[in-house]
């Protein structure tokens, strides 16, 4: 990092990133002023409302009764701004302010390992390592960074680094805040050339990343955005590694690799990563362009930007704006993917930012940031988000908190209104085992299956709940609920749409209508119930709004089944969609029950598809006029015949 060429990088940064150059100045402006808004795309816990201090500033604060404020202040990622807003400008006041914030934090909050809501929680002591070398690398230059200073700065490095070293357990292994606290206990390391905590740091992070990368790459804790929060450390403790000589391992760099691979398959059309568990919608191209220069991938590259993007430009310097400008960008072999480890399952049409895209989740339940989302889905048609995640807005234990963690925020289903998964603050008091399925991909259509065992001890009678994804290409899905259970039970299944459109429900059809694009929403069972209602939506913390839900609710004995068929209509491509439900026969000309088996018929403009569905073995074939078929799930497209499943 002191090799680089900063007065380079901020001409870089004005040519081709203006407006966030604009916006760094503006943020540094306010910090002068000590006026703090943390809006940044990745800052872990943003906030809507700027907070202005007279006089000394409380580090102490938790705004709102949350302690996240307090975290967000003491992380002081607002030094890189002031520290950019320097070369941007050529104006020192910015690197003054760096110099009187840190010489403050470092006079008036004194060190406490006890305490859990205070600035030295070892996560913001370690984030603070990052921080605070990043910012004085811009500026350490500046004849206002002194030698005086400069002793003190590195005092305070050491009491940092002396602090992560002690606060190391099980916990910090196998979670986010390990990799965190030991990325900034390598960057200190290799500010202070301490090799001590230079090797210490590397030998927790090679076991953490062990420990925590699955074997697709995705990050246990089952958060889309804590695995990238985790991704940024350790390819920053590559960048830091390269640029002081210290070689790593080759199985943590191709883990690491693996993490950032993960990312092209997630990638929803807008370019932001879906917002399962504890996660903002962030766009991730700045994620993908920095992995790509960093691991030399043109796959990565055709998905982030076409430029090394502003922030990954301060880091890389000249030599990776080059870098990455020479990297051939080379779509993705694959265009839906199974992630078999985490449990996530994508389907998409291509990776143009007007495709359809679902993504389908049934795995490990994973750490504190995880939700009640087994068997949930998001879906995005033409580009535009029709179903969605609802996000996290909070971490104060509260009303809200519980919401949308629960599976009311989550297009899945819950059986008599229970919790399958049962969260309490930041741990689980009830589990729910994943039973892993299976994804076909075929040119014609795709599937994915899978189900989990949290009603298996209801004390109401024990149920096993399956979800099966038929995707009928380019625009039917088809989605089967099968559940085994003993006794009576009710059911629901639940829809949340995105924000910004219209859900009109008439009879027994939900349309949802976004900008360009729509969907027709169509539950099939014999006596199911739809209704309309609201919920919260957040797109990152601090920030909630009102969006529209669908449930289809109704109540059966013992085992029973639910189809439901969504009809996508991309930019308004369809001018007729049909759908009809009627009974397959058995080989004796008498019709089957719901629950044995049925067949549905989908009609989008001139082409006709009819969907065949046996719930139990025959043991012979099935009839719809004249379409046989013996298959638990096949299909005919304008007569042609499909077998999905046996």
């Amino acid at each position: 990092m002191n090799n680089i060429d900063y007065a380079f990088v901020a001409e870089y940064c004005k040519k081709n990133y203006r407006e966030m150059c604009d916006d760094c100045i503006k943020i540094s402006d306010m910090i002068c002023n000590n006026t703090f808004r943390f809006h940044m795309p990745w800052d872990m816990e943003r906030t809507e409302e700027p907070t202005h201090f007279d006089g000394e500033i409380n580090w102490f604060l938790q705004k709102n009764g949350d302690s996240e404020y307090l975290f967000q202040m003491s992380r002081m990622r607002y030094l890189i701004n002031l520290a950019q807003a320097y070369w941007l400008t050529g104006n020192e006041k910015y690197v003054i302010a760096v110099k009187r914030l840190i010489n403050d934090f470092i006079d008036r909050v004194p060190c406490r390992e006890s305490s859990w809501v205070h600035p030295w929680r070892s996560l913001e002591v370690g984030l603070r390592g990052e921080y605070w070398t990043k910012a004085i690398a811009l500026v350490q230059d500046s004849e206002i960074i002194d030698k005086t200073f400069t002793e003190k700065f590195r005092r305070s490095l050491n009491e940092h680094a002396q602090m992560l070293i002690k606060c190391h357990d099980l916990h910090k292994k196998l979670s986010n805040w390990g990799v965190i606290q030991d990325h900034g206990l390598f960057a200190i390391g290799i500010v202070l050339g301490n090799n001590d905590y230079i090797h210490t740091a590397l030998n927790r992070l090679y076991e953490e990343a062990k420990l925590q990368i699955m074997a697709d790459g995705a990050h246990w804790e089952k958060s889309s955005m804590y695995h990238n929060e985790v991704l940024f450390c350790l390819m920053d403790v590559m960048i830091r590694a390269r640029a002081a000589g210290v070689l790593l391992d080759g199985d943590f760099i191709a883990r690491v690799h693996s993490m950032a691979r993960v990312n092209a398959a997630w990638m929803k059309p807008n370019h932001r990563q879906p917002l399962f568990g504890d996660s903002d919608y962030t766009d991730i191209r700045d994620v993908l362009s920095q992995s790509a220069c960093i691991f030399n991938d043109g796959v990565l590259k055709s998905l982030g930007f076409p430029q090394l993007d502003y922030e990954s430009a301060w880091l890389l310097g000249e030599d990776g704006i080059n870098k990455y400008a020479n990297i051939k960008p080379t779509l993705p072999d694959y265009t839906s993917i199974s992630l078999c480890d985490s449990g996530d399952y994508i389907m998409r049409s291509d990776f143009s930012e007007d495709s359809n895209y679902l993504i389908f989740h049934n795995g490990y339940t994973g750490g504190g940031h995880a939700h009640e989302d087994k068997l949930s889905f998001e879906l995005t048609v033409g580009g535009e988000d029709m179903l969605v995640d609802c996000g996290r807005y909070t971490y104060v234990w509260g009303e809200e908190r519980k919401y949308l963690k629960s599976f009311r925020a989550h297009n899945t289903l819950s059986i008599d209104g229970r919790q399958f998964v049962k969260a309490h603050d930041w741990g689980f008091t009830r589990f729910a085992p994943h039973i892993k399925g299976e994804m076909k991909i075929h040119n014609d259509y795709e599937l994915a299956s899978g189900s989990h065992l949290g009603y298996f001890h209801s004390p109401l009678g024990s149920a096993v709940v399956t979800r099966k994804i038929l995707w009928i290409k380019p625009d039917i899905y088809v989605i089967v609920d099968d559940i085994s259970a003993r006794g009576m039970h009710r059911y629901k299944q639940h829809f949340n749409f995105a924000p910004g459109g219209r859900l009109t429900l008439k009879n027994l059809e939900a349309v949802y209508i976004n900008r360009e694009s729509s969907i027709v929403l169509i539950p099939l069972k014999k006596g199911i119930k739809l209704r309309q209602n609201t919920g919260m939506y957040s797109d990152h913390y601090n920030a909630v709004e009102t969006i529209d839900r669908a449930e289809c609710s109704f109540t059966a004995f013992g085992e029973t089944r639910a189809v439901t068929v969504i009809a996508a209509n991309p930019h308004g491509k369809y001018n007729r969609i049909l759908v009809n439900s009627s009974p397959l026969h058995g080989m004796a000309g008498r019709p089957l029950d719901q629950n044995t088996g049925e067949c549905v018929t989908i009609t989008l403009n001139d082409d006709t598809y009819t969907v065949m569905l046996l719930h139990k073995e025959l043991c012979l074939a099935a009839r719809a006029g004249e379409k046989y078929s013996a298959a638990k799930l096949a299909f005919y497209k304008n007569g042609q015949y499909h077998v999905v499943e046996w």
